[in-house]
């Protein structure tokens, strides 16, 4: 099948009653029986007005599993760009996958979390990838990197943990475990912390 006229223009893709702009070029598809069309190509960035017929972004549900295709460049777009909108209209893909995650997170896009397994210990890595300005648009040298406040971990575990305390020390957490569900707060984190679970 051709690919979109002018493939290398911008396109726009919805999100809720917004548009999403993604560089071209991007692949139209033909959905078949089994397979689910989340995306349509915008002629503009009006949803209202400017939606077509064609496919972008299709899933389709295998076993217990589903297969979600981007039909064209977008984390090639997010990679150079972190463009916030994008990363939403990304998250609402994965959100609507159904995933049941270990462990969610709150807290702003620039915090990474990395879990790990030692033993029995559950271990979350929290990383503060913000910064200040950089000063050098060819070397990166960051002045300051600003603390990020009020994180919140929701981990499912049907049992209370024996033990959970923070690597370094005197990073301040409070946790608490009920209906199933463990929740732990960190008020603060400045550069890097481990969250340690013990069963």
């Amino acid at each position: 099948m051709p690919g979109i006229p002018n493939g290398v223009a911008p396109l726009y893709l919805p999100l809720g009653q917004r548009a999403v702009a993604v560089n071209g070029p991007w692949q139209t598809v033909l959905s078949g029986n089994e397979t689910e069309v989340w995306a349509r190509q915008l002629r503009n960035q009006e949803p209202e007005k400017d939606a077509t017929n064609a496919a972008l972004v299709t899933a389709r549900r295998i076993g217990h599993g589903i297969v979600v295709s981007a039909h064209g460049g977008m984390f090639r777009d997010y990679y150079r760009g972190h463009y916030p909108l994008l990363r939403t209209f990304i998250g609402a893909l994965v959100e609507r996958m159904g995933v049941e995650w270990a462990i969610e997170v709150e807290g702003p896009a620039r915090l990474e979390m990395t879990l790990r397994q030692s033993g029995l210990a559950l271990l979350v890595n929290l990383i503060n990838r913000g910064a200040g300005e950089v000063l050098s648009p060819r070397c990166a040298i960051i002045e300051e990197l600003p603390p990020i406040s009020n994180i919140v971990l929701r981990i499912p575990r049907a049992v209370s943990p024996a033990q959970v305390y923070a690597v370094p020390g005197d990073t301040v957490i409070t946790w608490e475990h009920d209906r199933g569900q463990l929740v732990v707060r960190v008020p603060q984190l400045d550069i890097h912390a481990v969250i340690v679970i013990q069963e």
